[in-house]
């Protein structure tokens, strides 16, 4: 009996043999990882891929311009305010129903002609494929947000910025809308700061770009009206948001890869 403990003692105190499987630890063990892109890298991935698909991504960009304007132009038909707490008709709430359904639909459309690069048929139907689970992401995130800036303020604003790659990952890897929430959750994990600094870079420049729109304007206004090149400009910053979300996408992909790689080691 003696001899049974002690030979049982000395096979617990001895390291166990290597295994070829992957051993899963305890959340008390860290995990490395490799430090965010830079926001620059982002930024000029994001244009890279902006110029190279901007031609097919144009027209459904125009397009989101004036569906996003319908209901504006049904107040203004039909003689009602455009202040925005003022009552609306029925009318006005179909019109923005359908306006942002559509809207959401083009912003699919741009992406999948930014992304994949396939046939117009094919990408309208895959835009169309995807809208349900789109509006699932779009909904839950705002449900999570909107708890989370409830609960405490913090909390909505770390969402607001975490769920952002949830759209490209739904696109990218056809997952669920749970799981695209997840999974985003998970990418952004380590690099929360460097995806708030590329959103604010791009509010920066979509708004610097629209200053130098309101000067066109003003210098063109004998011979285009202002809400013209608005929309003209609104039509070109849209593709470039999208694309500068399928870049960020990509470079926290290939950040996530490296550093599952690093932690195998």
């Amino acid at each position: 009996m003696v001899v049974s403990v002690t030979r049982a003692a000395h096979v617990a105190q001895s390291p166990s043999p290597p295994s070829s499987k992957r051993v899963c630890y305890s959340d008390s063990v860290k995990k490395t990882y490799q430090p965010a892109p830079a926001v620059g890298e982002v930024i000029a991935l994001a244009y890279d891929r902006f110029v190279a698909t901007l031609l097919r991504t144009l027209p459904f960009s125009l397009a989101a311009v004036l569906l996003g304007q319908w209901p504006s132009v049904y107040l203004l038909q039909g003689g009602e305010s455009l202040q925005l707490l003022a009552p609306k008709s029925p009318g006005w709430w179909v019109a923005m129903l359908l306006s942002s359904l559509g809207t959401l639909w083009c912003w699919l459309v741009i992406a999948q002609r930014q992304w994949r690069a396939q046939s117009l048929s094919s990408d309208v139907l895959a835009a169309t494929r995807v809208m349900p689970q789109a509006l699932s992401v779009l909904l839950m995130s705002a449900v999570l947000v909107g708890l989370g800036s409830l609960l405490l303020v913090i909390p909505g604003i770390y969402l607001l910025i975490a769920l952002w790659p949830a759209l490209a990952v739904l696109l990218a890897e056809g997952s669920s809308a749970r799981t695209s929430i997840d999974r985003a959750l998970l990418l952004v994990r380590g690099a929360w700061w460097q995806s708030l600094s590329v959103l604010v870079v791009i509010i920066v420049l979509v708004l610097g770009f629209f200053v130098l729109g309101a000067l066109a304007g003003f210098a063109l206004s004998g011979w285009l009206p202002m809400s013209v090149v608005t929309a003209v400009l609104a039509a070109f910053f849209q593709p470039f948001v999208t694309a500068a979300g399928w870049a960020q996408y990509q470079t926290l992909l290939a950040r996530q890869a490296s550093s599952s790689a690093s932690n195998s080691l």
